[in-house]
């Protein structure tokens, strides 16, 4: 296949020079004191970057700061100032200025962590948003791709080539954050077990401000960092090359609804049918509110939430997706469903606005754990919901069976993948609603393999952040950012020193 042309705004390369040369440190520290008025004469050196800046004094940055938190529920963290790359040579000079300056730096792509892990206090703040590259590889068999793209255009732009590749399950997600830190995608299971080892390399931009490729043959340990470390990365990826698969021809849903009182019942036979279904079929077990008419048929306690079995085949027929779900169809426990809707047909599109719905724009909270204990998560689901602060809530299982990975920075596996959202309205529930969700997760502990990066709450529970990967990757990344960052340019993990 030949490669296509069309690109989204392409970003250009670090060139070797010293990006910084001529612009002198003193005159770059002067954006640091509360008399500077870069803002409105494009002083203080910030001339170098294409992009949009702002130091925590001007008049722009706090509305900008707000903004580049997705939810409303916003962390009282402050970088010293925020720079927006407009190309991979401004990406160079971010990290050089940190480096001369020692200011720590921290990077970011569209702000979908639910604890804005990439907000710090002091430091520099690098927005990456705006490299948007897409292209399709020579070879027609993996897609380059820069930090800033969301998934949904990813897709959408691969679709006319018939293929497609493992994004969030909310298409606003960019790919940058969403793959560093492991990626629980759509079709995951079939494609990688986790988003991240789809990675077959990247351009990154490291500590000295230079740029390099990293990738199973090149610089290999910096490749085992970048697939998995996520926000603690030592680096800035402006580059990703990713493998693509081919486009399902098909992609079908199904749905059994059930009382909150069955739930461990359920995950109980999710977790068998699970085991005798496809790589290719998508098991999701979620606790949210339930309809009225099927609140109507409840008694007792919980009638307020329901328990829904999404079942999702990415294949490439119809008859192929009825053979796959069988043994969904054919399990006892659907005699006990009090509803349910008939197979039909999805696009990534339909999956990603469906997902999104879900998403509104509300204060939000999410923790999670890895496990093999779907019974015993469940109990706890059963004992808990009920006394949630907010009805607003979602726990949703996804069945990852029993995957074997390549050796990364990622290595925590279970059965279930169990991720639990709060969604609230009004500030003065905030301690109410993290007291809730906190000691939810302190009993889960107990039947946790570990947690997923991306969605652990790390203003909740840092101290249980090392837990997010398994004890030898956690002193392997110790130890390699010592080797790639020694000077400390780069934040850790937030709550991390």
């Amino acid at each position: 296949m030949k490669a296509d042309e069309t690109v989204l705004p392409v970003s250009r390369g670090c060139n070797r020079r010293d990006l910084l040369a001529g612009v002198g440190v003193a005159s770059i520290l002067a954006f640091f004191s509360p008399s500077a008025l870069w803002a409105q004469n494009n002083g203080g050196g910030l001339e170098q970057f294409a992009g949009r800046s702002a130091t925590r004094n001007g008049k722009d940055y706090e509305p900008w700061r707000q903004s580049m938190i997705w939810q409303y529920r916003k962390s009282d963290r402050h970088p010293e100032i925020i720079i927006q790359a407009n190309s991979i040579d401004d990406v160079c000079a971010a990290v050089k200025l940190a480096a001369d300056l020692r200011k720590k730096i921290t990077t970011r792509a569209g702000g979908h962590s639910m604890s804005a892990c990439f907000l710090r206090d002091d430091g520099i703040l690098l927005d990456v948003s705006r490299l948007q590259e897409v292209r399709l590889a020579p070879n027609g068999q993996e897609v380059i791709v820069g930090p800033g793209v969301i998934g949904r255009a990813l897709n959408e732009y691969l679709r006319p080539h018939n293929l497609a590749v493992a994004t969030a399950h909310c298409g606003m997600v960019p790919v940058s954050g969403f793959w560093l830190g492991g990626g629980v995608a759509w079709n995951g299971n079939a494609w990688g077990g986790m988003a991240v080892f789809n990675i077959n390399g990247v351009d990154i931009v490291t500590a000295d401000g230079e740029l390099r490729h990293a990738s199973s043959t090149e610089n290999a340990d910096l490749f085992w960092a970048v697939r998995g470390a996520g926000p603690g990365l030592f680096g800035v990826v402006v580059r990703f090359y990713v493998k693509c698969y081919p486009l399902p021809k098909s992609i079908q849903s199904t749905e059994y609804i059930y009382h909150l009182s069955d739930i461990v019942e359920v995950a109980k036979a999710v977790e068998e049918i699970g085991s005798q279904v496809a790589d290719n079929v998508e098991l999701l077990t979620i606790v949210a509110q339930a309809s009225p008419e099927h609140a109507e048929k409840c008694h007792g306690v919980g009638c307020n939430q329901a328990v829904y079995v999404n079942a999702i085949v990415f294949g490439d027929s119809v008859g192929e997706a009825q053979e796959k779900l069988a043994p969904l169809h054919n399990h006892p426990i659907v005699q006990k469903a009090i509803g349910s809707h008939p197979m039909k047909q999805e696009t990534f599109e339909s999956l990603y606005t469906a997902n999104e719905r879900s998403f509104a724009q509300k204060r939000w909270q999410a923790d999670n754990v890895m496990t093999d204990r779907a019974d015993k998560i469940a109990e706890l689901l059963l004992e808990s919901v009920p006394n949630c602060p907010t009805d607003n809530n979602a726990a949703v299982l996804v069945y990852k069976g029993n995957p074997r990975f390549p050796d990364a920075a990622y290595g925590i596996i279970g059965k279930f993948y169990l991720a639990y959202y709060m969604v609230w309205d009004d500030a003065a529930d905030d301690l109410a609603v993290a007291k809730y969700h906190v000691d939810y997760f302190k009993k889960a502990k107990k039947y946790s393999n570990g947690s997923y990066l991306n969605e652990f709450n790390q203003e909740g529970r840092p101290e249980d952040l090392p837990l997010c990967f398994t004890s030898d990757a956690w002193d392997k990344l110790k130890g390699l950012r010592r080797k790639w960052d020694p000077n400390s340019v780069f934040h850790n993990f937030y709550g991390q020193q």
